[in-house]
């Protein structure tokens, strides 16, 4: 419905009900409506209707209960005949541009149930109005937010409300002082907002007697001291906003208990020493924003514990270690910010797994590596910060980082790209060709340590080379046959599955894959194979170089799997001991780092 409303309705003298609401009615209300004495309800909220609601001082309207003119442009003076309506429960004027005095002659509406004058010009000096309510016995809703002109403190008079107050909202009302302690005498309060004031002093720890309180908003004020630990009682919490003042102290670890919580809000205070870890006990938390404080330490080991957050703010703070490899089980996460903080590593190759991820700053820390490709998965990533870190090699070209400029990889000096991004070219790629030779001694390197603790270790436990009966079963393609078909444990069997696991690493094929069986195995596959070109079946990222290094690679690689295939043979009394292993790779270790010239 459009149009302006037609004088004439004033006319209709038995009317009880007028609902014109969510149209996109204009012009003014006219003024006859409200001499129709039958009306009980009377609804114009959600059009466009303005002007100022002229209303006869003299008026009574004695069954009006509930005016919804919410949601319009319409101004002027605060209706004061208003409160002739006795009979009135429910006034919603919100979402306008009335002005003038809020009328303690409010108090006379004792049959008020619900009270909403958010986003207005009302002007309140001392905020009269909230005595002259405490004549409303039923008063359950009160909302003046928003309302800029509203000056003056909160007297202990709040406790003198409705018993049956469950919203109470007053943010962006220029309110100054403490919060009143008297708040805890209403014990049926659902929410308390408010937000974007100058409050001072502390939290008041009687708002944890309030026991059916769902959400808290205190943010954008000048509060001190710690968060009351009285605050962890409440158990039917699920909003708790106090971002943006000048909180100090540890965050209390009995926060964990709150498991009704779903938005933690903790931004810009003065919260110092590490997260707790009962904090990720929290396993329905959706929105965690820990930002601009002073906390230190690692992010929490267990993270992933909070499977259904879809927003997490860690920034500007002082926390250190590695990304935990937890996070990749954040599988909603679609904002997540570490930004300015002192974490190391590398990125996870697994936040290509996280494609719900909007955004993702990852910008001033002391990150290293490679910006793994697999983030070019993340369709949806739409912001993506990693500078000034200390990454290396080519920044990946598909996905969404067909997008990003400059902007999200500057201050790593060692990243190359594509032009565009102002880096240089990736033309020889030298990071990539470093990454595979250090790869490549690694393979050779790791096995050298591991395998004389394994030796130790086994000397200890099975005293050399002597047999020991077992009901152990062998697991299928690691374990030795012998194991399986005798249930027998020797030293011997472990040489045979160091040999399996070496063919596995540089093969990149599991022995139990799919396309292994009976006719053939992954050691067949190796023994097959050995003589030729070993690229075409084996780890192309290992034998990725070109010239003289590519032979180096190849040459290492096949001493290996000779040295592998030697270790899992069919009978026991025909491998190497593991001593002899050792001094083998050791040779081949030498030999690869002459050929490739550091040496």
């Amino acid at each position: 419905m459009a149009g302006t409303i037609p004088e004439q309705i004033g006319n209709l003298k038995n009317l009880e009900f007028l609902a014109l609401g969510d149209n996109h009615l204009i012009g003014p209300i006219p003024p006859s409506i409200f001499n129709i004495s039958t009306l009980s309800s009377v609804s114009f909220e959600s059009n466009q209707l303005s002007g100022s609601l002229s209303l006869n001082t003299r008026l009574r309207l004695p069954n009006l209960e509930r005016l919804y003119l919410g949601n319009n442009q319409l101004g002027g003076p605060f209706p004061m005949s208003i409160s002739n309506a006795s009979q009135l429960t429910l006034l919603d004027i919100s979402l306008n541009y009335f002005s003038g005095s809020i009328p303690d002659s409010l108090g006379n509406l004792r049959n008020l149930e619900r009270l909403n004058l958010n986003v207005n010009n009302l002007t309140s000096s001392r905020m009269s109005f909230l005595s002259s309510l405490t004549n409303c016995r039923g008063l359950e809703i009160l909302d003046f937010s928003d309302n800029l002109l509203i000056s003056g403190k909160l007297s202990g008079l709040i406790g003198n409300l409705s018993d049956s107050l469950q919203q109470f909202s007053a943010s962006s009302c220029n309110i100054k002082g403490s919060i009143p302690s008297e708040f805890g005498n209403l014990s049926r309060l659902i929410g308390i907002k408010l937000d974007d004031n100058e409050l001072t002093g502390m939290i008041p720890t009687t708002i944890g007697g309030l026991k059916e309180l769902q959400s808290l908003s205190l943010g954008d004020n000048k509060l001190e001291g710690p968060i009351p630990s009285q605050l962890c009682h409440l158990n039917k919490l699920g909003f708790l906003n106090l971002t943006n003042n000048k909180l100090s102290e540890p965050i209390p670890t009995c926060l964990g208990n709150v498991v009704s919580l779903r938005q933690l809000l903790l931004s810009s205070n003065m919260f110092s020493s590490s997260i707790p870890s009962t904090l990720t006990g929290l396993g329905d938390l959706l929105i965690l924003n820990l930002s601009s404080n002073s906390l230190i330490g690692p992010l929490p080991i267990d993270i992933g514990k909070w499977k259904v957050v879809t927003s997490m703010d860690f920034s500007n703070n002082q926390f250190s270690g590695e990304i935990p490899i937890g996070v990749v089980d954040l599988s909603d996460l679609t904002y997540f910010s570490l930004s300015n903080n002192r974490i190391t590593g590398s990125i996870p190759d697994s936040f290509g797994d996280l494609l719900s991820l909007e955004s993702l700053d990852l910008s001033r820390n002391i990150l290293s590596g490679e910006i793994p490709k697999s983030l070019e998965k993340l369709g949806f990533l739409k912001y993506f910060n990693v500078s000034f870190n200390r990454l290396q090699g080519e920044i990946p070209d598909g996905g969404p980082f067909r997008n990003y400029s400059i902007e999200s990889f500057k201050g790593n000096e060692a990243l190359c790209g594509a032009a565009k991004l102002h880096v240089p070219s990736c033309k020889t790629k030298p990071q990539r060709n470093s990454k595979a030779r250090t790869k490549l001694i690694t393979y050779v390197a790791l096995p050298i340590v591991s395998t004389i603790l394994v030796v130790a270790l086994i000397i200890i436990i099975f005293r050399k080379d002597s047999m020991i009966q077992t009901r152990t079963l062998a697991t299928f393609g690691y374990m030795a046959p012998e194991y399986g078909l005798e249930g027998i444990v020797s030293t011997k069997g472990d040489v045979y599955s160091f040999g399996i696991l070496t063919m596995e690493t540089i093969m990149r094929k599991k022995p139990t894959d799919e396309m292994f069986s009976e006719e053939m195995s992954l050691r067949s596959l190796v023994k097959e194979t050995l003589p030729l070109m070993l690229n075409q079946v084996g780890d192309t990222n290992l034998l990725s170089t070109t010239g003289r290094k590519h032979l180096a690679a190849n040459k290492c690689a096949l001493s290996v799997l000779q040295v592998a295939l030697e270790c899992s043979v069919e009978m026991p009394n025909e491998r190497p001991a593991m001593k002899k292993v050792v001094t083998k790779l050791k040779k081949i270790k030498v030999n690869l780092l002459s050929d490739i010239g550091t040496v």
